[in-house]
């Protein structure tokens, strides 16, 4: 399961908080979010990000 508040996404089964922000560039919103798997968590690895881009779905 994730939960999420104010500025981080809680991941429960590899307990986690992955910090995200929403910034806007040239009129386009972005969701910018860490990603801390696995490699993260138990082997020391540097944090992933995914990066989503808002667009309208009609």
């Amino acid at each position: 399961m994730i939960c999420w508040t104010k500025g981080y996404m809680l991941k429960k089964w590899n307990s986690t908080a992955c910090a995200y922000e929403i910034r806007n560039s040239d009129g386009r919103d972005y969701l910018i979010m860490e990603w801390k798997s696995g490699d993260y968590r138990w082997g020391g690895m540097d944090t992933d990000y995914y990066v989503f881009q808002k667009v309208d779905c009609h």
